[in-house]
């Protein structure tokens, strides 16, 4: 008698496991705790749907403020086919010290983080980028390479020291001048007039085929406080870019960073809204 008892107290705990956990996991889809709650006209279809809406939107990182830019790394480096970066952001990010990776260096690693990256494209440097200052705030080899590509915010001249100057530079300027006085004294240069942003000249440099990855650093923007000051571009013409780019490629994934300031609330959920359609 006490064997059978046994055997039927087994059933009972293992069946009632059984339930108690189909029972979590409809609390798990309501979104309810598995401490108490009741779930109500559960619409499974609904659910199903929402499910599916979310595997199809464009999955977003917040990595902090503008101090962590280069957490970027980590995220791209999971990239396994051609891609191109596109980055809002009021710096290059691609100071040429070959030191500790930081948020004002990260590009110059990134190349080697994940040899699928294309090029980077930088929108909206406003800092460090005016006449000789450029080398110093940016890689120029990366820039005479094509690999890392610039539109500043404003129409800003910047001075590079070289022989020549590259169809890569040209080809993004509207302006290019060779410094022959500064040849004739055996250090020949140039100025560059820089291209400002459209997105018909940033596309041009994303290739046929490639998936793009977009970082936003929200001191791009005018009106924004951050850690590192803020930009000179408006909220308007980033979503604008950023819709096409939607529209036209494939967007592996998205980072933000930069600040939680009250100032940048606005903005970003406006930037929010270009990506969840």
């Amino acid at each position: 008698m006490e064997f059978l008892l046994n055997i039927l107290l087994i059933f009972f705990l293992f069946g009632y496991g059984i339930v108690n956990e189909a029972q979590l996991s409809v609390r798990r889809i309501c979104g309810l705790s598995a401490a108490g709650g009741v779930c109500e006209n559960l619409d499974l279809n609904r659910y199903n749907s929402e499910k599916n809406a979310l595997k199809k939107s464009v999955k977003i990182e917040f990595i902090g403020t503008n101090g962590n830019h280069q957490r970027i790394l980590d995220l791209i480096k999971k990239i396994n086919k051609p891609f191109t970066v596109v980055m809002f952001d009021a710096h290059s990010d691609a100071k040429p010290n070959p030191g500790k990776i930081h948020c004002g260096n990260w590009v110059n690693f990134a190349f080697k983080e994940n040899p699928y990256l294309k090029r980077i494209i930088t929108i909206g440097i406003t800092k460090g980028i005016r006449f000789e200052m450029a080398p110093s705030w940016c890689n120029y080899e990366l820039i005479k390479s094509g690999k890392h590509v610039i539109f500043p915010a404003l129409k800003v001249r910047s001075y590079f020291k070289d022989s020549k100057i590259p169809s890569t530079v040209s080809d993004l300027s509207d302006k290019c001048e060779f410094d022959y006085i500064a040849k004739f004294f055996g250090s020949p240069g140039y100025y560059v007039l820089w291209e400002t942003p459209s997105y018909d000249g940033i596309r041009r440099y994303i290739e046929n085929g490639d998936s793009v990855y977009i970082t936003i650093d929200l001191d791009v923007l005018q009106g924004v406080k951050t850690p590192y000051g803020s930009g000179k571009m408006n909220i308007s013409t980033v979503s604008e870019i950023i819709k096409n780019l939607e529209r036209d490629y494939k967007i592996y994934g998205v980072d933000i960073c930069g600040t939680d300031d009250i100032s940048s609330k606005a903005d970003f959920e406006e930037i929010l809204k270009c990506l969840r359609k």
